[in-house]
């Protein structure tokens, strides 16, 4: 019988709560991608400037995770019902980053596609 591995709920949740952090953090800055076209910026520069702004946070952030998963590594942790030890591996490491990487660009695809279908002056008038 073939086990299908599923994601934790705890990882579904987090990325979904990450995405939301980066969707409203760009949402919130419809203006400012206004005011760059205004100043002559093309569309296309602006929008790829803030998706790649959204994926090196995430990335930032899943670095600064990773570093915080490492000094937890090989710790004992006790509890009422037994114990058990953090192991951090490179998947653990790789997953993390992935994970950071995915935040990044979805979390950055949808307010941009949104963004991208409005004209400069519904940008400027836009109150977020």
């Amino acid at each position: 019988m073939k086990r299908i591995l599923e994601p934790p709920s705890g990882t579904v949740g987090g990325l979904m709560a990450g995405m939301n952090t980066m969707f409203n953090s760009i949402m919130g800055r419809t203006r400012e991608m206004a005011v760059l076209q205004v100043l002559g910026y093309r569309r296309r520069a602006v929008l790829m400037s803030f998706v790649l702004e959204s994926v090196l946070l995430c990335l930032a952030g899943g670095a600064l995770g990773c570093l915080a998963g490492l000094l937890l590594n090989d710790l004992p942790m006790k509890f009422s019902m037994g114990a058990f030890r953090f192991l951090i591996d490179a998947v653990s490491l790789s997953t993390g980053m992935a994970l950071a990487l995915v935040i990044g660009l979805l979390g950055a695809a949808v307010p941009v596609t949104r963004v991208a279908g409005l004209r400069t002056v519904e940008g400027l008038r836009l109150q977020t």
